[in-house]
């Protein structure tokens, strides 16, 4: 349960060079078959209130394109959609007030921000579906589209004029039909440009070897 006189962090402990726009354009560059590259907006939320009013620390993940998600109710959201769009998980929908899984389909929630100025502002969102925990999602991250991850994005840079150009990761698109051995080979040389990459297939099999 959130806590407001608690302290909490993301952070892994480990250190790493952030993305740039530069960095985005160059990995863009790298291959013809990459169609597009879209940075990560990495958003945190303070807390997760829903139809009970209570207030839930739970983390949040901008949705990686391609990445299956296995639902029990609901649908993954839409990328582009102009509506800010999040997706629970099944072991969080009565915490917040809801009868189930379905109940909560079509309904919000509030998400609290925090600003630079260390104020709390809530920023709403339509639940669109509910997932299952998984052994490729064992952290519990509530997946939202990249409307919502701008929109908390910008509550928590408001009031900063120059806002750092730095990103986390960001997810490449490549072009339809590409073998695995293709994919690999992207991968590579994305990683021989000088950046770290993975591909989601590497994410599953750390998993399942």
């Amino acid at each position: 349960k959130y806590d407001p006189n608690t302290t909490t962090s993301s952070e892994t402990g480990n250190t790493f060079k952030m993305l740039t726009s530069s960095d985005i354009t160059e990995i863009a560059k790298i291959d013809s078959r990459i169609v597009s590259v879209t940075p990560d907006l990495s958003p945190s939320a303070t807390w997760i209130s829903g139809k009970n009013g209570e207030k839930y620390v739970m983390s949040v993940g901008q949705q990686v394109p391609g990445l299956n998600t296995s639902m029990a109710s609901g649908k993954v959201p839409e990328l582009d959609s102009a509506d800010n769009e999040i997706v629970l998980q099944t072991d969080e929908i009565s915490a917040l007030g809801f009868k189930d899984s379905q109940d909560a389909i079509g309904k919000t929630i509030e998400i609290g921000v925090k600003q630079p100025n260390s104020e709390i502002k809530s920023v709403v969102a339509n639940i669109v579906g509910v997932k299952n925990k998984t052994l490729a999602n064992p952290g519990g991250q509530n997946i939202i589209n990249r409307t919502l991850a701008k929109n908390m994005s910008d509550v928590q840079m408001a009031g900063i004029q120059n806002r750092p150009d730095q990103y986390v990761r960001a997810s490449v698109m490549v072009k339809d039909g590409l073998t695995g051995d293709e994919i690999t080979s992207l991968r590579d040389k994305i990683s021989n440009g000088g950046f770290y990459a993975v591909s989601i297939r590497d994410q599953i099999g750390t998993i399942t070897s």
